[in-house]
């Protein structure tokens, strides 16, 4: 299979994916890469509960900006349906997040802010976001024991 055939299916999937994922309530975005970002009420027990049907997903709760959105990859057909069978299962509660604001979300590198601003703002740090992360991992530790 070519590159382009590969694109071509991936743009597809990933099409599929948003349509079956809104009707469920989520509210997803399509990003550059082979990946979805996915806004849900309750990204901490949507992570959970894919993660037990063996669905890699990453929880983007902790950035600046992506309040409530989980990461999920594109990947192959059969993949992808036990993505959204996982979905199905989910209450409508964790799934359904609040109405989205209708703004554009930008993810800035470093470099780009401080040319447009001329300083590198708080929100740039990336020890504090690694902090917020590994702090969450040791809460979600203490409440499984």
């Amino acid at each position: 299979e070519s590159f382009v055939g590969r694109l071509r299916v991936m743009h597809d999937e990933s099409l599929r994916m948003v349509g079956e994922l809104a009707q469920m309530g989520a509210h997803c975005r399509i990003i550059p890469f082979n990946c979805l970002l996915i806004r849900v009420a309750d990204p901490t027990a949507v992570g959970k509960h894919l993660a037990r049907h063996k669905i890699a997903v990453d929880n983007l709760d902790g950035y600046p900006g992506l309040k409530s959105y989980i990461r999920v990859r594109i990947e192959s057909p059969a993949t992808n349906d036990r993505l959204i069978e996982a979905f199905r299962r989910l209450p409508e509660a964790a799934i359904q997040a609040r109405q989205s604001r209708s703004q554009i979300l930008r993810l800035r590198r470093p470099a780009e802010e401080l040319e447009q601003t001329g300083r590198l703002g708080p929100s740039v740090n990336r020890l504090e976001r690694v902090k917020a992360f590994v702090s969450d991992k040791a809460k979600d530790e203490k409440a499984a024991v």
